[in-house]
């Protein structure tokens, strides 16, 4: 829904990307001995049972996303946890980079200690055996995460914990007469920016406007393609800015280039609480992502990075988190801020009402869903 906003005194950086950016293929990746190593490592219990007790002798390495996102990341979850444990916790922004630079590391020697994973880099990070198998028991605050996001297809527990994500979202000029839509990015006679990058989130749209299916269904279905593809189409007609880079996306609204724009929720409301000319809308049928984080296979901190991931589900912590970065939480026990109070679910009904991507089920539609992205990109 549309959120009224306040100046605050903090801007946030304009450079910021889309902190998932970055090249990867979305082909399934071969098996390697991670996975035996993984397995191996899951058949040791911590009982943690909740005790926060770290080593100050250790240092987490820990991947995130780049940009304004692992920002806020070292400032709440990674100063916090090291107050709280003395452990010391080292932050890399290394964003699109996280799964290359795992694979090129030595198997028993990995970089990153836990990382950061979304739907494609979950599903990736699996098939390649590069994370651990988690141990639930370890992780007691699991009990609050909301049901459908621990059971998640293509997603879940099984080898991480989610904690935050993003819902699909129109940034707008704030002097728009009403609160755009999906349908709004085709039917506007102004010029618009969109996602230029990755393609799953531009065809969800499309999926969600072409209403063949329930949900985003049609992206499961070849069949059903040639119809998303048309309603992307028709968005794409009135695209002036495709881009991965929220500052363009931004910039451009400020500037009178393009009046709107689909952006992702966490980056959108962050940029309007501190800029009075834009506004945010999250259409009611939308998509997003969900960031799990894993420890990785071959880690020597396998115990220390599961007691990590338990303290980022702590309720202070994931309202904090939603408190400065905006996000949508995991936790049904976070708070959030007035900006984004009636913007984001808070039972576990309107958690599953999002839809989200599946990669174990898009398996080779990949391949087709970007190259055609990638046309109608071309062709605008």
């Amino acid at each position: 829904m549309t959120v009224n906003h306040t100046r605050s005194q903090t801007m946030p950086d304009k450079n910021t990307q889309n902190p998932r950016s970055g090249s990867v293929s979305s082909k399934k990746l071969h098996v390697s001995r991670r996975a035996v190593l993984a397995t191996g490592a899951a058949g040791s219990a911590l009982g943690l049972a909740g005790c926060m007790g770290g080593d100050d002798d250790i240092e987490l390495d820990v991947a995130v996303w780049a940009g304004a996102y692992a920002d806020r990341f070292e400032e709440v979850v990674a100063e916090g946890y090291e107050e709280e444990t003395g452990t010391t916790v080292n932050v890399t922004p290394a964003g699109g980079e996280i799964l290359s630079e795992i694979q090129a590391a030595p198997d028993d020697d990995p970089p990153y200690d836990v990382v950061s994973a979304d739907e494609l880099f979950y599903n990736l990070g699996v098939n390649d055996g590069l994370y651990n198998e988690l141990r639930e028991e370890n992780v007691p605050n699991l009990d609050d995460v909301y049901p459908f996001l621990r059971d998640k297809p293509g997603q879940g527990t099984d080898f991480g914990v989610p904690t935050d994500g993003e819902l699909l979202a129109v940034a707008y000029d704030d002097g728009e007469a009403s609160s755009p839509d999906w349908e709004t990015l085709q039917e506007t006679d102004d010029f618009i920016g969109f996602e230029g990058v990755f393609y799953i989130y531009p065809m969800m749209i499309g999926a969600l406007l072409a209403s063949e299916r329930d949900g985003i269904e049609e992206l499961y279905h070849r069949d059903d393609h040639d119809a998303v593809d048309e309603e992307l189409a028709r968005i794409a007609e009135n695209v002036d800015i495709w881009t991965g880079s929220a500052a363009e996306i931004f910039n451009g609204i400020e500037q009178g280039i393009i009046t709107k724009a689909m952006w992702y929720s966490g980056m959108a409301f962050s940029e309007a609480e501190v800029n009075d000319s834009i506004s945010v809308n999250i259409p009611e049928l939308t998509g997003g992502y969900v960031n799990n984080y894993c420890t990785v296979s071959g880690t020597d901190h396998q115990e220390e990075g599961e007691r990590f991931l338990n303290y980022m589900l702590e309720p202070e912590v994931q309202t904090e988190w939603a408190e400065t970065g905006y996000n949508f939480m995991a936790s049904s026990e976070a708070n959030y801020p007035d900006i984004t109070a009636d913007a984001y679910p808070t039972s576990n009904e309107e958690v599953e009402a999002i839809n989200f991507a599946n990669f174990d089920r898009l398996g080779e539609l990949q391949g087709d869903l970007t190259d055609t992205f990638d046309e109608i990109r071309q062709d605008s």
